[in-house]
């Protein structure tokens, strides 16, 4: 070799590379070539000295200092047997430094300090002009330093009464406005309420005769009446009116049904097996205004079998209308007729059902009318 000298060979036993530009570990100080220079290649036994991470207590949350050439793990246990202040029942605050402003209650989770009165502060009143600073006079802000410079061209407490006065300004301009807009909706809701009872209240218009204007227009006669001029309704108004309109037509019908006496009895309402039934006749009668109804048709599978609910002169159209059953409806009809089939078939000669109803379980079980 002409540069025996040139170099030296990785420290890692299994590699023992020649290395032309080695890297040397600062923790133990030996050399080892690109693959094994770093502390976790060649398994340095002196990497925690050049760990600078800080570990915190699992119980205090508190950062534990450890010095070079300490063991954190050991450090951390003895911190837990010595000095941790843990306490179990004890739940520590966050929000812990609440702003000096006067008038203000807001904590922050961090101290927010001012560099002129080194007072604690919110987020909200961290600049001095915010919370009236007065020790010391250079501001910390663009918009602070704007408002200094300001002031400095004013007699003292200027800027303070302008801001006072644009205040209250602007606090008159918001109570007129709304006193106005208040107005306002007030005139438009006894607008709205009188040309309802201009409406409801105007008479019939009597149809007299018209004579025809030479000029072409049409002039009424002696025995028509001209209708007073009503306000234009915006559609929205026009369906409120309506609408107000059906309710005393309402109020007025019930009315009259109590003095005649209909209102005390009223018709007595259709239980759920005549309508299911009604349902049945008119399916088998191919009436034009049927319609499918999932609630008569449950109605109608949960009471098939039993003859009180379905009569027998019904169970053959209800046959007829269970072959026409798809998707989950019958593969649930035909595995509730099976369950009851082996349960006779169980039983052998004794008969757990009544007889009508054990003969309409073959027949949906079987298909047969």
């Amino acid at each position: 070799m002409e540069f025996p000298d040139l170099g030296k060979h990785c420290s890692e036993k299994t590699c023992k590379q020649l290395d032309f530009l080695p890297f040397k570990c600062d923790a133990c100080k030996q050399d080892f070539c690109k693959d094994h220079f770093t502390c976790a290649a060649h398994k340095c036994p002196f990497a925690f000295k050049k760990d600078v991470q800080v570990p915190v207590c699992p119980l205090c949350n508190n950062p534990v200092p450890v010095k070079k050439g300490e063991i954190p793990d050991v450090v951390v246990g003895e911190h837990i047997d010595r000095d941790c202040n843990y306490l179990p029942g004890k739940k520590e605050k966050i929000f812990m430094y609440r702003c000096s402003k006067e008038g203000c209650k807001k904590k922050e989770m961090l101290q927010v300090a001012c560099d002129q009165c080194r007072g604690s502060f919110c987020i909200q009143h961290r600049h001095p002009l915010d919370h009236s600073c007065k020790h010391g006079s250079r501001p910390i802000s663009v918009a602070g330093y704007a408002a200094a410079r300001a002031s400095e061209s004013e007699p003292s407490g200027a800027l303070h009464r302008l801001s006072t006065i644009w205040r209250a300004q602007r606090l008159r301009m918001a109570k007129q406005k709304r006193k106005v807009t208040e107005m306002t909706e007030k005139k438009n809701k006894k607008l709205k309420k009188a040309s309802a009872k201009e409406i409801l209240m105007v008479p019939e218009v009597t149809l007299g005769t018209k004579e025809v204007h030479p000029e072409g227009g049409a002039v009424l006669g002696a025995g028509q009446e001209t209708a007073p001029q009503l306000p234009v309704l915006t559609p929205e108004e026009k369906r409120v009116l309506e609408r107000k309109q059906k309710k005393e037509r309402r109020k007025e019908e019930k009315k009259r049904l109590r003095e005649s006496g209909a209102a005390q009895n009223p018709p007595a309402k259709r239980s759920g097996a005549q309508l299911a039934l009604d349902y049945l006749r008119g399916w088998a009668e191919k009436h034009d205004n049927w319609r499918f109804q999932k609630t008569r048709q449950t109605w109608l599978l949960l009471h098939m079998y039993d003859s009180n609910q379905v009569p027998d002169e019904l169970f053959s159209t209800l046959l007829a209308y269970l072959e026409g059953l798809q998707g989950r409806a019958r593969e649930l009809t035909v595995q509730k007729a099976e369950a009851l089939m082996q349960k006779l078939d169980k039983a052998g000669g004794m008969d757990p059902l009544p007889q009508g109803k054990t003969q309409r379980i073959r027949q949906v079980a079987s298909g047969d009318r």
